[in-house]
């Protein structure tokens, strides 16, 4: 493993421990979007293009091989062109297998988003609620005191009335 490889995995062990140390759902979004980009832009770049270049060179030994059986044509020859067209395939069904899991990572990195967005949006709306809720209850309440009040005065009046 190259130094880069380390000091990607390093970075993202760190950025684990940061979720697991911070619990808030909008940090978590943050880092999972960060982790995300962080190892598709360097883990995945680096062995997709490390795979890519051994395909290459696989392709150039089948070449050579193939050249060499025009030349002397016999059994080993052939064995070795459908070991190395095998190796070929099975590299470039894991370049596949790669290119399937990291947009996946991303679909999945979008999705969350959306949902943060979503449940952000639903708990915007019920704040706003509570809001109206908690200034209807205030006005009920003031309206409530300012009627016994007036029925307060009411019953005093009445009673210098009665009383005069």
């Amino acid at each position: 493993m190259n130094d880069i490889q380390n000091g990607s995995y390093l970075m993202a062990g760190g950025i684990w421990a940061e979720l697991n140390r911070r619990k808030s759902f909008a940090r978590f979004a943050t880092i999972k979007n960060l982790l995300s980009s962080h190892i598709t832009r360097t883990l995945y770049d680096e062995s997709r293009a490390d795979v890519l270049t051994l395909i290459s060179r696989k392709i150039s030994r089948k070449e050579y091989l193939i050249k060499r059986q025009d030349e002397e044509f016999n059994e080993q020859l052939h064995k070795q062109i459908a070991s190395v067209e095998s190796e070929i395939s099975t590299l470039l069904a894991f370049v596949k297998a790669f290119d399937r899991m990291a947009e996946f990572m991303q679909d999945e990195t979008a999705g969350f988003v959306e949902e943060w967005y979503k449940t952000k949006h639903q708990n915007l709306i019920l704040n706003q609620l509570l809001d109206a809720q908690t200034e209807l209850a205030h006005t009920w309440g003031e309206t409530a005191f300012k009627l016994y009040g007036d029925y307060i005065q009411q019953q005093a009046t009445s009673t210098k009335f009665t009383n005069a």
